[in-house]
C-alpha cells in the first residue's frame, strides 16, 4: 500500500511494474502521467480525489482495477486504462 499528499507532477513511471502495490491513496494528485501505474497488477483500490488529468497508459495493464471515481477528470490520453479487464 502506499500513501501521500503527492503533487509533483515528476511521476512518470514510478510505480510501473509494481505488482505487489495494492491500494493508491494521493490526496493532492491532480495528474497521473504517463505510464505511473503501469502493470501493477495487484493494483484493487485507489483514491486520487482530485485527479484531473490522466496520461497515457497510466494505469494500463491492471488487471484487479476493478473500479476508480473519474468524477473530476477532464482529460483521459489515450490507452490510459488499456487492459484494464476488471474495470467497470
Amino acid at each position: 500500500d502506499w500513501s501521500s499528499d503527492v503533487c509533483s507532477s515528476d511521476l512518470n513511471e514510478v510505480f510501473k511494474g509494481a505488482t505487489n502495490l495494492k491500494s493508491v491513496d494521493m490526496n493532492l494528485l491532480t495528474d497521473v502521467p504517463a505510464s505511473t501505474f503501469e502493470d501493477c497488477t495487484s493494483l484493487t483500490e485507489v483514491n486520487l480525489p482530485r485527479i484531473t488529468n490522466v496520461g497515457a497508459r497510466a494505469f494500463a495493464n491492471n488487471t484487479s482495477l476493478t473500479s476508480m471515481n473519474l468524477s473530476r477528470v477532464t482529460s483521459i490520453a489515450e490507452s490510459a486504462f488499456e487492459g484494464c479487464t476488471q474495470l467497470e
